[in-house]
C-alpha cells in the first residue's frame, strides 16, 4: 500500500529541486538555443537531459549501494572527485563563452571568420603554401632542382599539422556534443551521491518494503528529472527565447563558471583538515 500523503511530499520536493535555475537546466536552455529550427533544437535537448538523467540513475545507483549497507562512501574521495568536477564544469562555461564572444566578434567583422581551431589552421597552411609557391616562383632558375626536396619536406610538416589538428578538433567535438556534456555535467558534483543518501531515507515508508520504495523512489525522480527539463525546452522554444540568445547563452555560461569556481573552492576548503 502506497502512502499517498509521503509520496506527494516527495513528489513536491522533487519537482522544486529539478525546476530551481542552477547548471543542469543552465546548459539545457543553452543547447536547446543553439539549434537553427524546431527539430534541431528538440534533437538538442533531448540529448542533453538524456545524458543528464543517466548521470543522475548512475549516482543514485551507488546511493542505493550505500543506503543498503553494501558498501561505504569516502568522503574524501568524493571531495577529489568533486573537484575535477568543477573543474569540467568551469571549463564547459569558459569555452563555451570563449566561443560566443569570437562569434560576435566574427559577426561585426566584415570579413567571414571561421572560430574552429582546425580551420583557422588550414587557412594557415594555405597561406603558407601560397607564399611558398610564390617564393619558389622568384627564385633563379638554377636554383629549381632544390625545389622538390623542400615541397616534401613542407608537405610532410603540414601533413604532420593537418593530422595534429583533425585529432584535436576531433576530441573537442566529442566532449562539446550534447549527450556527453549532460552526462559530465550531471557526474560532475559525486557529492549528490551524499545529498541522495540522506534524502531517500526521509521517504522509505511509502511502501511496506524498502526495496519497493526504492524501486518507486528512483522510477518517480527519473519520470520528473526528464518530463520537467522537456518541458522547459519546449516552453523555451514556444515563447520564442531565440532573440534572447545573446543574453540567454552568456548568462548559462557565467553559471556554469561560478559553480565550477564556488565547487573547487568548496572541494578545496573541505579537503583541509
Amino acid at each position: 500500500m502506497l502512502d499517498l500523503t509521503l509520496f506527494s511530499a516527495y513528489l513536491g520536493a522533487v519537482i522544486t529541486l529539478i525546476i530551481t535555475p542552477g547548471p543542469v537546466v543552465a546548459l539545457v536552455l543553452k543547447n536547446t538555443l543553439k539549434g537553427q529550427d524546431s527539430k534541431t533544437k528538440s534533437t538538442q535537448a533531448l540529448k542533453t537531459i538524456c545524458g543528464t538523467n543517466l548521470g543522475s540513475l548512475l549516482l543514485i545507483a551507488v546511493s542505493i549501494v550505500v543506503i543498503l549497507g553494501v558498501a561505504k562512501v569516502s568522503e574524501s574521495l568524493l571531495g577529489i572527485m568533486s573537484i575535477v568536477g568543477c573543474g569540467f564544469i568551469l571549463y564547459l562555461g569558459s569555452s563555451s563563452l570563449l566561443g560566443f564572444f569570437k562569434q560576435r566578434k566574427c559577426g561585426d567583422s566584415a570579413q567571414p571568420c571561421h572560430i574552429e581551431p582546425f580551420h583557422i589552421e588550414c587557412c594557415h597552411i594555405e597561406r603558407s603554401e601560397i607564399s611558398h609557391k610564390s617564393h619558389q616562383d622568384s627564385k633563379p632558375k638554377g636554383s629549381q632542382s632544390e625545389v622538390p626536396l623542400e615541397n616534401a619536406v613542407s608537405g610532410s610538416e603540414q601533413a604532420r599539422k593537418a593530422n595534429s589538428l583533425k585529432s584535436t578538433k576531433k576530441t573537442t567535438q566529442i566532449l562539446h556534443t550534447p549527450f556527453l556534456q549532460g552526462l559530465l555535467l550531471s557526474l560532475s558534483n559525486p557529492k549528490d551521491i551524499l545529498f541522495f543518501i540522506a534524502f531517500f531515507p526521509q521517504f522509505l515508508g511509502i511502501t511496506h518494503s524498502i526495496y519497493l520504495s526504492i524501486t518507486v523512489l528512483t522510477l518517480s525522480w527519473i519520470a520528473l528529472d526528464f518530463s520537467l527539463l522537456l518541458l522547459i525546452s519546449y516552453i523555451s522554444q514556444k515563447i520564442q527565447l531565440k532573440r534572447f540568445e545573446t543574453l540567454i547563452a552568456p548568462l548559462s555560461d557565467i553559471v556554469l563558471i561560478m559553480v565550477g569556481i564556488f565547487g573547487i573552492v568548496y572541494g578545496f576548503l573541505s579537503l583541509m583538515p
